[in-house]
């Protein structure tokens, strides 16, 4: 699908906002960090 992706459209995404969210990696232990984006899309 992105093959396709790249020969029909583009996407950009931007960081809007980060936070530490609660709780930790289950793996490594480390900082969870909720990510919000905003995304755009269109046809070429």
């Amino acid at each position: 699908m992105s093959a396709v992706r790249a020969l029909w459209g583009a996407e950009e995404e931007r960081v809007v906002a980060t936070q530490k969210a609660p709780g930790a990696c289950p793996r490594c232990g480390g900082a969870v960090v909720a990510t919000d984006v905003e995304s755009e899309r269109w046809i070429l």
